[in-house]
């Protein structure tokens, strides 16, 4: 082969990469800037939440009164079964965030089975497993089934969404 044919067959391939790469890397930049943006926004919600929790955990009247609110048209309960429920959903969102994390690549692999048995652990309890399916999305929902079926070693009922916890999918 001549020196020129070897520069028109680099020319050719330089030309072909150069082609790629000007669609692949915007299309890259792109998926992490939407990334970005969604972690953004589900930290905006859960940092709003957290600071409306903070305030209302310690004060009973608010906390019936946001209750009542959320769950209208319910039988009231009791003072401590709205903080325990406030408390729980607290926490879920913390596991939920965590478990958001791991999907984007935010945390390592090895979270993962830790992740897992704090969630199962919370599915154990039979109210909680319920505020896990009435919010969040259907791939935490999923895993929270999952964990519920070996904390208990049955199979674990899906619970259709209501709006009784809907604050929690944005937190």
């Amino acid at each position: 082969m001549e020196f020129q044919q070897v520069m028109d067959i680099a020319s050719f391939i330089s030309t072909i990469l150069t082609g790629i790469a000007s669609v692949v890397i915007p299309v890259i930049l792109y998926r992490s800037q939407k990334q970005k943006a969604t972690l953004d926004y589900i930290k905006a919600g859960r940092d709003s939440w957290i600071q409306i929790d903070l305030g209302l955990l310690d004060k009973p009247d608010l906390l019936r009164q946001a209750e009542s609110i959320l769950s209208s048209g319910s039988e009231p309960p009791s003072d401590e079964e709205i903080q325990r429920k406030w408390l729980a959903l607290m926490i879920l969102n913390v596991a939920f965030s965590d478990f958001i994390g791991l999907k984007y690549g935010y945390h390592e692999l090895e979270e993962r089975d830790k992740l897992f048995n704090m969630i199962k652990s919370l599915m154990a309890d039979e109210d909680i497993y319920r505020l896990s399916q009435q919010a969040y999305n259907e791939e935490f929902r999923k895993e929270c089934r999952k964990a519920r079926e070996e904390a208990t070693g049955a199979p674990a009922a899906s619970i259709p969404e209501t709006t009784l916890v809907q604050r929690s999918a944005l937190s």
